[in-house]
């Protein structure tokens, strides 16, 4: 089961410069193969914020309004489809990626129930898991997650593939001033550290990003001990050219490159059509600036630089941000200490703050390294529960819960 929360005002259909460009979430459940795998995959999206005309564009671009409404929506898919030993593969983007993580985090305190009654409406369950989540009493909050799992009896759910891109903290929300004020409150109950139901995580974030708040939520402190792989890599590029949504997509496709790689090891069957005719990774692509009239207009604070290398779970610096270091007229220069993800994660330093420094001039043969076998070639082994089940009937014109791909998703 494979689902994905897009980022603010992303769209399956959303336009720049007069061409269509989705987002990596869309492009990740459109690489997806739900017909020639020998297992069934089904796949869920919803549209980011900010995406049901003007008012809602405004309000859920500056408060995020809307995020909590998707997490519930993403917990009544669950609730319909999920069945005991699917794996789970959740993905997201900017906002998007802080609703899935808190979504993990849900699940992991309230499980998925798997006896409903019929007076109850999937959406009230939803609502009721979510108060639990918001619950800032700790005793209370355990309290009242054991008897939500008692009635309804809720089960565990591991998260086989948790994968974002750039995370914004706060929501990507103002931290500061009156904004601040009006919107601290009713977000800061999420909850974005990793959570111990999750086995492999993956971020990929943006190295170029300089807007405050979209200051980046990395994993940091105590990895649980049931978490296998945690890799927090840094890509060149902005914001955008992290998640995807602009035009020259060669940037963002570096880093969707990246996720598939993961995605394709941890078992998804993908469309070798679909990766050689729609991700064309370029780590030499147009940088954009992300400072659009309608930000500028409420610009907050001054630009920040992103910190590299303080100390979260797993950081590095992706090969393609050295090879344009190297290339580019004006180069964006590294950290002072960092370790360069040769082989894409395959050979990844796992503990915190493990570091290498770079003492001398990176050669090109360095930055050489055997990628290893396609995407494409890397489906051997597959663990999607093979069951057969009812797709969900639940459709609107921003969520798609579907068994194949749709003309329009």
């Amino acid at each position: 089961m494979v689902l994905g929360l897009d980022g603010t005002w992303n769209t399956p259909d959303q336009q720049d410069r007069d061409r269509q460009c989705p987002s990596n979430v869309v492009k990740l459940l459109r690489a997806i193969d739900t017909r020639q795998s020998d297992v069934e995959q089904l796949k869920y999206y919803d549209a980011g914020v900010g995406t049901d005309g003007f008012v809602d564009k405004l309000w859920g671009g500056i408060a995020g309004r809307g995020l909590f409404g998707n997490m519930r929506q993403a917990y009544v898919w669950l609730l319909e489809n999920y069945r005991i030993g699917d794996q789970l593969f959740l993905f997201g983007f900017s906002r998007g990626a802080f609703a899935v993580r808190s979504l993990v985090a849900m699940i992991d305190l309230c499980g998925i129930p798997k006896r409903v009654d019929y007076s109850y409406d999937f959406m009230d369950v939803a609502s009721e898991a979510a108060r639990i989540y918001r619950e800032p009493i700790k005793t209370k909050q355990k309290r009242m997650a054991r008897e939500f799992r008692n009635r309804f009896h809720a089960v565990d759910a591991t998260v086989t593939m948790l994968g974002v891109w750039d995370t914004v903290g706060a929501m990507g929300l103002p931290t500061q001033g009156l904004l601040g004020k009006l919107t601290r409150s009713q977000h800061q109950f999420h909850n974005t550290r990793l959570s111990k139901n999750v086995r492999h995580a993956y971020q990929a974030l943006a190295m170029n990003e300089m807007r405050r708040p979209f200051e980046p939520a990395l994993w940091r402190g105590k990895c649980p001990k049931d978490v296998e792989t945690v890799e927090q890599v840094w890509f060149p590029g902005v914001h955008g050219n992290i998640g995807g949504g602009y035009a020259d997509a060669g940037l963002s496709d570096v880093a969707l490159e990246w996720m598939l790689e993961k995605a394709a090891n941890h078992g998804l069957t993908l469309r070798p059509n679909y990766l050689i005719n729609r991700v064309d990774p370029n780590p030499f692509a147009e940088m954009r600036d992300p400072i659009r009239p309608l930000y500028r207009s409420l610009m907050i604070g001054r630009p920040r630089v992103r910190r590299i290398g303080s100390g979260a779970i797993g950081e590095a610096i992706d090969l393609s941000a050295a090879r344009r270091w190297l290339a580019v007229s004006r180069p964006e220069a590294p950290p002072a200490n960092f370790l360069v993800d040769s082989q894409r994660g395959r050979n990844f330093q796992r503990r915190a703050g493990e570091y290498a420094h770079v003492e001398q001039a990176i050669t090109e043969s360095a930055l050489e390294p055997e990628i290893g076998p396609e995407i494409g070639q890397l489906n051997s082994q597959q663990h999607v529960s093979n069951r057969s089940r009812s797709a969900s009937n639940r459709t609107n014109s921003h969520s798609l819960a579907t068994r194949t791909t749709s003309s329009h998703f």
